[in-house]
Order: structure tokens, then C-alpha cells, then sequence
């Protein structure tokens, strides 16, 4: 199975770590899909869905992260606030359904401010979107969705947090609520080893979906 989702890591404007893996799509994303093809009706045409992938998110949990030990972070992404109720180390694209992913399991804020997931200002913003997010086509038959997430801008690193240990990321439609911690217009989920970042880092994320 051939990984499409890409992961570029610099700091101070120099590449230090590459990584890559494979998504898996959740429940709703293969129903999104589904209902993408389809039509309600012929005359008028009416497609059963109009949802366009728009956002992007990024957490520290997954079976690759979890808690960190730090607690600054572990407060202001307290595990357990998930949908699974969960340690924060237990999403696995292995076994989706065990338990099932349909959010990010440790969502961090693209800004705002570091109050736990229950107590989290309704400004927050939790995803990515556009300019920082548009997509290409590098076949005919895929689209590429790209992200840059510029820490040196204040993206997920800001006071009082001077590194996060990412460990899992997200694409969502357009009716995502970027305002909302664990929104559940999750459409594919991917998550890999620890990467982790402070004010100098800059990642790119470059998220196919062949077709």
C-alpha cells in the first residue's frame, strides 16, 4: 500500500526530518464519498452531497503519542475528552473501528488560547484552512491537499506552549466547525511518529486521495 500522505519538517528554513504514511478514511468519509457520485435526482440534477474537503487538523494522540509528560500540554489537551472517552494513546488506522475514529483523539489549537478541551474559549481555533490549505491535482485521477502549518507565525506554538509533539493529523469538509475541538465532519485520518516542533518550524503536508 503505497503511503499518500507526506509530512516536511524545517526549521529555520531547512528541511530536518521527512516522514510518510498512509490515511485511512473514517465511516463518514467513505459515506461523504458515497454520497459525492450520487444524485437525489435527475431533473434538476441534484448530487446527495455538496461538501468539498476545506480544513485540516492536527493532535498528539494516536498510538503514536499520547500524553507527553510535559505538563503544560497535558493540561491545556487533557486525554479523556474524545468521544471514545479515551487514554489518549489508543487511535490506531490498524483497527479504526477499535475504537472508532471520528475525531482527532488530542486535537491541538491552530490559536487561541491553552484552557482544557471542557473550559476551551469558543474563539479557538482548532483547523486549517484556506489560504494555508488548497489542493492540486498531480494526476488526473488524484487530489493533492496541501497544508503549511508555520510555527514561526504563531501556528500551534504560542505562549504558553514552546514545543508540541504531533502524532496525528485530519482533512475535514467544509461544514467542519473550526471553532470546535472534536467536530466530526472527519473525513480521513493518518497518524505517524512523534514530530515535534517549536517557533522555528515550518511543516508542509502534502495529503493525496487517488481515485
Amino acid at each position: 500500500m503505497r503511503d499518500n500522505v507526506q509530512i516536511y519538517h524545517r526549521k529555520n528554513g531547512k528541511l530536518v526530518e521527512a516522514k510518510s504514511a498512509h490515511n485511512i478514511m473514517t465511516q463518514y468519509g467513505r459515506e461523504w464519498l458515497t454520497k459525492m457520485v450520487s444524485c437525489t435526482s435527475f431533473f434538476p440534477q441534484t448530487p446527495e452531497a455538496d461538501e468539498r474537503l476545506k480544513y485540516f487538523g492536527l493532535g498528539i494522540g494516536s498510538t503514536r503519542g499520547g500524553p507527553t509528560g510535559d505538563s503544560t500540554i497535558d493540561t491545556a489537551y487533557p486525554a479523556g475528552n474524545d468521544p471514545n472517552a479515551t487514554s489518549g494513546d489508543e487511535y490506531d488506522p490498524e483497527y479504526p473501528t477499535d475504537p472508532d475514529i471520528t475525531t482527532l483523539e488530542l486535537p491541538v489549537r491552530k490559536s487561541g488560547g491553552s484552557n482544557p478541551y471542557p473550559s476551551a474559549a469558543g474563539t479557538d481555533v482548532w483547523l486549517f484552512g484556506p489560504p494555508e490549505f488548497y489542493n492540486t491535482h498531480q494526476t488526473l485521477y488524484s487530489v493533492s491537499c496541501h497544508i503549511i502549518v508555520d510555527a514561526t507565525s504563531g501556528d500551534v506554538i504560542y505562549s504558553p506552549f514552546t514545543t508540541m509533539p504531533l502524532s496525528e493529523a485530519g482533512l475535514f469538509t467544509d461544514v467542519a466547525d473550526v471553532n470546535d475541538a472534536y467536530d466530526t465532519s472527519l473525513v480521513a485520518y493518518v497518524s505517524f511518529d512523534t514530530i515535534t516542533i517549536d517557533a522555528t518550524s515550518e511543516l508542509e503536508f502534502i495529503w493525496s486521495l487517488r481515485f
